[in-house]
């Protein structure tokens, strides 16, 4: 019905934006996507855009909004209602990872993955640095990886884990990356002290990285492995796993039909 034709836009928005805005905010309903340079009306322009299509007659309970961050989700949602002069929006928004988790526990009992429980940096950091702490334990004393303290920094390696997740990285890649992020750590500091006190030089430590890269790279799997059991424990999810799974969803062809099914105009800021 809104394909092949501007959407009518009301004056008072009309007295507001400027033309290129306004060009976005009438264009037929399909997909768009608006490049504009920091600081240059977008967020506004898109308020008004899901605005428009409102007041066009397009479903509010078909709308998904996605943002960056809650605060701005919500905000906008309560400009929309104040122009509408609504009390309730009845539109779907949040970031990504909000959402996410919302879509999740609508499916979690049809997927099987019991109750959902989600992890922010801080309880993620705090297993994900016990199982360090772990495999560290189990294997400090091998001569193969006998640096593994200095070398398995938990922060450095659960950035690591997440950019793995985030880039669905193949294996070759991730040993790479593995390799690449490891060197460079070691490479940052000339001398490292272990719990004992004693002084470690960074010359010994790379040399015998480079030596065993494959046992250390096996340690860290070792670490992903421990740090999937905590959570797969007591149905934790972290802020990727949210991401990871809402994808596995959507390949379900049933859920993925149910979901398209609902949302039917999705608005991404």
């Amino acid at each position: 019905m809104f394909k092949n034709k501007k959407l009518k836009v009301n004056e008072d928005i009309k007295n507001i934006v400027d033309d290129m805005q306004l060009k976005v905010i009438e264009s037929p309903v399909k997909n768009t996507c608006v490049f504009a340079v920091a600081g240059s009306g977008k967020t506004t322009t898109l308020k008004y855009r899901i605005q428009t299509m409102i007041e066009n007659g397009i479903p509010e309970n078909e709308m998904l909004l996605l943002t960056f961050t809650n605060k701005a989700a919500n905000e906008m949602t309560e400009r929309i209602k104040d122009a509408l002069k609504k009390n309730t929006l009845d539109l779907t928004s949040g970031t990504f990872h909000s959402v996410a988790s919302k879509i999740i526990r609508s499916y979690a009992t049809r997927m099987k993955i019991g109750r959902v429980k989600i992890l922010d940096e801080k309880g993620a950091y705090a297993i994900f640095a016990e199982s360090v702490e772990n495999i560290c334990l189990e294997n400090e004393n091998q001569i193969s990886t006998i640096y593994i303290r200095e070398i398995m920094d938990f922060k450095i390696l659960y950035g690591l884990y997440s950019k793995i997740k985030n880039f669905r990285l193949n294996p070759d890649e991730i040993f790479e990356e593995f390799y690449k992020t490891i060197k460079k750590r070691i490479q940052q500091k000339d001398r490292f002290e272990t719990k004992n006190g004693e002084i470690l030089y960074q010359s010994d430590i790379l040399e015998d990285f480079d030596s065993n890269k494959i046992e250390y790279f096996n340690k860290f799997k070792d670490i992903i492995k421990k740090y999937r059991e905590e959570k797969r424990k007591d149905f934790l999810f972290d802020f990727d796993d949210l991401i990871e799974t809402w994808i596995k969803i959507l390949r379900n062809p049933e859920f993925c039909a149910e979901i398209n099914s609902r949302y039917k105009y999705i608005f991404v800021d």
